[in-house]
């Protein structure tokens, strides 16, 4: 079932959250209503450290790369940039972990619905690396220049989507796409 949101009215990160948790079930634009997720960005607040990385995330998913890698500066300046002006009382904890969400949930594209494990890398990313414990195995995912690669390196098989092709991982073999 998909859900069309004809409201623009999304002016707290809770209703990102929401957006992102639900993701293909409910990310969609309807046609002809007039309503744009980047047009609504002029009534989200962004008050808290955490909005920029949810709706770095968001961007990605709606294919709004440019205002998504925008956001997801904003979150990684957070505590580099000492945006706040606090990073002398120490790092910012939450936002740190939701600039790693950013990279590996946007740029990667990962999501994890009913179980079925998927990623859609953003085609514009040029590096990114990272590993991921899933169901205690561990997974490490790398995408170079278009391409992405995919290593059970601990664990006995499992199963992943690249896109929305099938992959059955084995311990030691990588899968290229």
């Amino acid at each position: 079932m998909r859900v069309a949101c004809t409201t623009v009215c999304i002016a707290m990160t809770g209703d990102k959250d929401f957006l992102y948790e639900c993701g293909a079930e409910i990310l969609v634009e309807p046609p002809g209503s007039g309503w744009t997720w980047a047009s609504s960005q002029s009534g989200t607040t962004g008050d808290s450290s955490l909005s920029a990385c949810i709706q770095s995330i968001v961007a990605f998913e709606l294919g709004y790369d440019e205002i998504a890698l925008t956001y997801l500066i904003s979150a990684l300046l957070m505590d580099l940039g000492d945006a706040s002006g606090n990073v002398r009382d120490g790092c910012h904890i939450a936002s740190m972990g939701g600039t790693w969400m950013g990279g590996v949930y946007g740029l990667a594209g990962l999501r994890d619905h009913g179980g079925r494990l998927s990623f859609h890398p953003n085609r514009s990313v040029e590096a990114l690396a990272f590993r991921l414990i899933v169901r205690g195995q561990q997974l490490a995912v790398r995408i170079e220049a278009g391409r992405v690669t995919y290593l059970l390196e601990t664990g006995t098989e499992l199963t992943i989507h690249h896109r929305e092709e099938r992959l059955d991982l084995r311990r030691g073999e990588s899968v290229t796409r």
